[in-house]
């Protein structure tokens, strides 16, 4: 069964380039939105086993998306994906629960290993 994915960033080419990277493992079944209001409207609606979180977004971005999910009950494997790689953004993202950090290029070997090892793939 399909592992219902969510890519959440404002840039449309860093959406492209990590759908690409994700399209590159088959359990994973692969939906993207533009914002983090969309984000939110997306999994009230969808299941959603992991997220990919941009942090800088307009409307809502990813620190406030934390922070309402964190208020919800939710068990989505959430991964922030961000160019900001200063310590007190990583320690705020996992403050407010995200689950992992990655550095935006990522690429698909990356993002394999860390799923592998949290369980969310097998």
């Amino acid at each position: 069964m399909p592992v219902p994915t969510l890519i959440v960033d404002d840039s449309r080419l860093a959406r492209k380039l990590l759908k690409d990277e994700l399209a590159l493992i088959d359990e994973l079944e692969v939906a993207e939105v533009t914002n983090g209001r969309e984000a939110l409207e997306y999994v009230d609606t969808h299941p959603v086993e992991v997220m990919f979180l941009d942090l800088t977004m307009p409307e809502l971005d990813g620190y406030q998306v934390l922070e309402v999910l964190a208020k919800k009950e939710n068990s989505m494997f959430i991964v922030v994906v961000s160019a900001d790689i200063q310590p007190k953004a990583k320690e705020r993202v996992f403050s407010l629960g995200a689950h992992a950090f990655l550095e935006k290029q990522v690429d698909v070997s990356k993002i394999r290993r860390l799923l592998e090892e949290n369980g969310v793939l097998s």
